[in-house]
């Protein structure tokens, strides 16, 4: 009587199994990377509005959320000059920019 080998089954079976297990991980990170996408950074929401007279500009902020200096980048003539823009309300440096403010630069 001839003896059967059976090896060859297991080592189907075995490679399917892996096979199996390395896509179920791969689904798994793909799934991790979609889901735990960082969040948005919100924007603050303010109403400003800018004029320019006799070569003074003035920016008003007419309504929203108040805007710290640190946050916010004024450019004039494509240079930035948020720090030489001076607060009418104190005729000083200003820090925060809020409802009601407005802001001077000569």
């Amino acid at each position: 009587m001839k003896k059967m080998d059976c090896s060859h089954a297991a080592a189907s079976q075995m490679g399917m199994t892996v096979l199996i297990a390395v896509v179920t991980i791969g689904v798994a990170i793909a799934g991790v990377a979609v889901i735990s996408k960082p969040q948005a950074e919100e924007i603050p929401a303010v109403n400003v509005v800018i004029e320019n007279w006799s070569k003074t500009i003035y920016v008003y902020h007419r309504g929203g959320e108040p805007l710290d200096r640190q946050n916010m980048l004024i450019m004039v003539n494509g240079e930035p000059h948020t720090a030489d823009f001076i607060s009418t309300l104190t005729g000083q440096d200003w820090t925060t920019f809020r409802n009601g403010d407005v802001l001077t630069y000569d």
